[in-house]
């Protein structure tokens, strides 16, 4: 059966090209006149897309798609994310799509033991995929999700499951897989050090990232994985990757595929089900709770902040339910070929669904601030 993958599932192809320094790729702007179209790809049912090719890299774009109902007045805005990025993403997507939104219901698995106590990352039974993402956003020059953003706004509200032993959940959630893949990474990230040092460091970083990128849209368009590795190998020479290094380097995917990787797209059945669409299952139960209290006829933005791979299936339920989307805005969240300029992409739909600044609406406060609980998912 065909499978799709993870962008992390593809780390053992990104590690190759790190041992590679010949490897190199090329931007769009050094092989393209200023002005040409980009030639997108598009994964995660739109809400990702890429404009690199070949041996030529570009930049991941992720979207912010607002939503409106007829006879309501609230705009539903689905903010997908994406765990590892640039800093200055997260401080543009926190400025332009969190922060006008009068509530931002983001996500975060809490695990808790079975006495209900908060399972710390720090301790044996702890998944701590905070150093996880931190050691893989070294490895490709990015920075952690959890870094960038600030939780702690007080129209910020925690909305995603509370598992304990014995749950599903918990146990699609390997903690010894994810110190597995951070144990394994490490080496990755020095030997990377060791290639990247000088001038085409960062080219080095974007090699990596551009075929992470090219692997994962292969396998969306239905090659396995296997067919996937050896079309990028063949294209990159990555077959002359020392055999050591090939293999610490399929160890270290191999784990972070079992962990839950950088989203959902290749995810196991069982880890799909709990990890995707029980979560999201959750979120819009709380989104049409806080629908059924609401004034339709009071204004309101309500964001769901959620990694963009929950996205299609949020959106096809809300559409299912008469919510059309009127406003889209890219945000550049791996920025190569565009380094340096704006986050903002592009702005897509309707002028006049731009959302008011949050917090104007006649007598309505923002809701209280949430209570700090430990987030670990």
């Amino acid at each position: 059966m065909r499978r799709r993958r993870t962008i992390a599932g593809l780390l053992a192809v990104g590690a190759m090209l790190a041992a590679l320094p010949a490897c190199q790729i090329k931007y769009r702007y050094e092989v393209e006149p200023a002005g040409t179209a980009p030639r997108y790809s598009y994964a995660a049912g739109g809400f990702i897309r890429y404009d690199g090719y070949d041996d030529v890299a570009g930049d991941m774009e992720i979207a912010s798609v607002d939503y409106r109902r007829p006879g309501s007045e609230t705009v539903l805005r689905l903010t997908g994310v994406i765990h590892i990025g640039d800093p200055e993403y997260y401080r543009v997507l926190q400025q332009q799509c969190l922060d006008t939104a009068d509530v931002v219901l983001f996500e975060g698995v809490k695990f808790v033991d079975a006495a209900g106590r908060p399972i710390q990352p720090d301790t044996q039974q702890g998944a701590d995929l905070g150093a996880m993402y931190t050691a893989l956003g070294r490895l490709l020059g990015l920075g952690f999700q959890k870094d960038g953003i600030d939780y702690e706004r007080e129209h910020f509200v925690h909305c995603d499951v509370t598992v304990g032993p014995g749950d599903p959940l918990h146990q699609q959630v390997d903690p010894a897989q994810i110190r597995q893949a951070i144990r394994l990474l490490r080496p990755l990230v020095s030997l990377k050090d060791l290639f990247a040092a000088g001038p085409e460091g960062r080219r080095t970083e974007d090699a990596i990232k551009h075929f992470m990128v090219t692997a994962m849209m292969m396998q969306i368009d239905a090659m396995t994985d296997d067919e996937a590795r050896r079309a990028l190998e063949d294209r990159f020479g990555g077959g002359g990757t020392p055999p050591a290094l090939r293999g610490r380097a399929a160890r270290a995917a191999e784990a972070l595929r079992r962990a839950g990787g950088l989203g959902g797209l290749g995810m196991p059945p069982a880890m799909r089900e709990q990890v995707l669409e029980r979560r999201n299952a959750y979120v819009l139960e709380r989104l049409r709770e806080r629908l059924a209290a609401a004034d339709p006829a009071r204004p309101q933005t309500i964001a769901v902040f959620y990694g963009a791979a929950h996205m299609p299936g949020i959106a096809a339920a809300l559409m299912a339910e008469g919510w059309q989307p009127v406003r889209t805005v890219w945000l550049r969240a791996w920025s190569m070929n565009s380094r340096g300029g704006e986050v903002v992409a592009a702005v897509e739909g309707d002028p006049s669904a731009r959302p008011r600044p949050a917090g104007t609406e006649p007598g309505g406060p923002r809701p209280p601030a949430r209570r700090r609980e430990p987030v670990l998912y």
